[in-house]
Parts: C-alpha cells; structure tokens; sequence
C-alpha cells in the first residue's frame, strides 16, 4: 500500500488494477487482488457475523452518540466506526449477538467518570445511580456534567433500533444520586447504559452499564 498527498482535490476509486482512496486527509492506493476468494469457514464466517453485529450495534446509535465517536477519533487515521468496532467487538458472539451486555461502549467521551459510582436496575423497573461527590481542586470543570440513560433497544426483524437517550436531570457536582423510571410500555428486551455530559462543551464520558429488562 502506497500513501500520497495530493493538491488536485479529492481523488478515489479505481485506476486499471489500482483503488484510490481517503482515509484522514491522507490518498492511499492498493493494488486490487488478483483472484477474490470468498472463504467460509466455521471461524471467518463467525468472523463476519461478529462485524455485523457490533456494525448493528453502531447503527442504532443517536447522532449526540455517533458524533462523540467521530470525535473520539479526531486526529487518529481511524473513523469514529472503526473506534466503536474495535472497541466492542469482543463482545459480540459468533452469531452476531451481544454476548456480553456489561462490557459493551456506548459512549467514548474525553471526561472522566465519577468516583465511587454505582448503578442497578430493579425489577420494577426502578433504576438507582449513585457517586461520590468531587474531590479534585478543579471541580468546576465538571459542574455542568449531567447524567444521560440511554435505552438501547433490541433488532426488531433484524432492523436496527435507535437508541433513546433520556436526560433525568441530575448534576453530577450536586445531586450525586439519581432515581429514575422506566417508562411503561417500553419496549423489551432492553439494556440501559449511562454516561455525563457536559452541557457547555457536549464533551461526555465513557458509559457504563446499568442493566437490562428482558
């Protein structure tokens, strides 16, 4: 593979056995096989099935979502997809299924998560979320931060579902416990994951599981 610059604008696709593309800026070029193999054994079409998943996964994200994902990526000759995919692509079984609920990213923000949280789902519903309050000296930095639940929604005849994204508004700097309902009717199964924003800059921390309704 070749990389190049180039000042004449956008250049990609296909030039005699050579394909031109952009990654990050940067035109790269790769020579197209000789002969295209479509192998399917047990462990590269479990492969693929694992890439579709977490490609589903990806999908259902909202645009606040996707976008702090492209974010994440900024600066990195990688997109916000391909962060996601290697971040949660362990934890998708053989058969394309989230095979780990509680390891699986929702958010990849800059900010830290707070001290000390806790989180759990009652049966009924009931969602408890706990932390600890600040102790560094620059606290203000994350007096804007607000907790964000998202509801993430099984495929449905295998259409991916848009992830909701609640806002219960409670501050990270004062509230430092928040209880929350899920909503009747909600459609199930579905895992809840959290994470915090900041309402001045849209900077986020990384998510964390709370539990699912099955």
């Amino acid at each position: 593979m070749a990389i190049i610059k180039t000042v004449l604008g956008n250049i990609k696709g296909k030039v005699g056995d050579m394909i031109l593309y952009e990654v990050q800026g940067q035109v790269r070029i790769r020579s197209t096989p000789l002969k295209v193999k479509d192998p399917k054994t047990p462990g590269q079409l479990a492969h693929r099935n694992r890439v579709r998943g977490v490609a589903r996964l990806f999908r259902m994200l909202d645009l606040q979502l996707y976008a702090d994902w492209q974010r994440a990526a900024e600066g990195m000759l990688a997109s916000g997809y391909n962060l996601f995919v290697k971040r949660n692509l362990p934890y998708i079984t053989a058969e394309g299924e989230v095979g780990q609920a509680d390891a699986i990213g929702v958010s990849d923000g800059r900010l830290p998560l707070p001290e000390g949280l806790q989180a759990e789902a009652g049966e009924d519903g009931t969602v408890q979320i706990t932390w600890e309050r600040e102790t560094h000296p620059c606290d203000w930095e994350v007096s804007r931060d607000l907790l964000q639940i998202v509801a993430y929604g099984a495929p449905k005849e295998g259409k991916a579902v848009k992830v909701r994204v609640v806002d219960p508004a409670a501050a990270r700097r004062t509230d430092l416990h928040c209880e929350w309902q899920l909503p009747e009717g909600t459609p199930r199964p579905v895992r809840l994951y959290g994470y915090f924003r900041n309402a001045l800059t849209s900077d986020a921390t990384p998510s964390f599981y709370i539990g699912s309704y099955e």
